[in-house]
């Protein structure tokens, strides 16, 4: 009922629940990111390294049915109540009927335990110059650290072109995603408020403690990403905290999207 009423304000609002927020550290699950259509729910990405990849699910299957539960129930669930019916003890089977290419199928999946990853990070096989990161949400104390990390880690692959891929991301930490635009732009004006009183000090969020009307984060660090062309990919659930890295990336020229 609240997540009704937030919805009538912002589109993009909901209230999550504890736990799953806390699944933020991991939890023991399939591994899937899904979106909930009028026949089920359909898998969006599988995540790496999780019981879903080991049991071959893949982006598109529609997940139509779920082990001890009436097909109808499934169809009034939420994306919520599909993650409690998925997730229970490491070791635990569960049986799902996927819609693939329009022929259904049975498929067990063993639950294991589900690291958060918010940034992965790879090379074009048929280019190594290009680099590849993969961010998924903006997770507090994670993911800019995480961008960090790929693009050191990147820099000694000898890459020097890069796509930045946040499609399906939803946001997350609007700090997060502020310091990922400053490690490509530098200390130009990344967000800027109006008629807003902040509840946390603006002090940790600027380079200028006095302009009390904007946000900024310095780069900072030693790799001249500057110097690297720069691709965004975005979609539909792309939002949040993911629009302003967008957003600010493009009105500084400092990527395509």
């Amino acid at each position: 009922a609240i997540n009704a009423q937030l919805r009538i304000f912002d589109a993009h609002a909901y209230l999550m629940p504890t736990d799953t927020f806390k699944a933020n550290d991991g939890y023991t699950g399939l591994g899937l990111i899904v979106r909930k259509v009028a026949r089920g729910f359909f898998v969006t990405e599988v995540l790496e390294d999780t019981a879903a990849e080991k049991a071959k699910l893949t982006f598109g299957d529609l997940i139509t049915h779920v082990d001890g539960i009436e097909d109808q129930a499934l169809l009034d669930f939420s994306i919520s109540n599909l993650a409690k019916a998925l997730r229970g003890p490491v070791g635990a089977a569960v049986s799902l009927r996927i819609d693939r290419n329009g022929s259904s199928r049975e498929v067990k999946v063993v639950r294991a335990k589900v690291e958060s990853k918010t940034v992965s990070y790879s090379v074009f096989s048929n280019d190594s110059s290009v680099g590849y990161v993969r961010i998924r949400d903006f997770v507090a104390g994670q993911t800019c650290t995480g961008v960090q990390k790929a693009l050191t880690a990147l820099e000694t692959l000898r890459v020097n072109k890069l796509v930045m891929d946040r499609r399906g991301n939803p946001g997350g930490s609007t700090r997060e995603a502020i310091c990922v635009v400053g490690l490509f732009a530098g200390m130009e004006e990344i967000v800027g408020l109006q008629s807003v009183e902040l509840a946390l000090p603006l002090r940790d969020w600027i380079s200028e403690p006095d302009v009390s009307d904007k946000i900024r984060w310095s780069r900072g660090w030693v790799i001249d990403t500057n110097a690297w062309p720069l691709a965004v990919l975005v979609d539909g659930g792309s939002a949040s905290a993911s629009e302003i890295v967008a957003g600010s990336l493009q009105v500084q020229k400092r990527a395509w999207l």
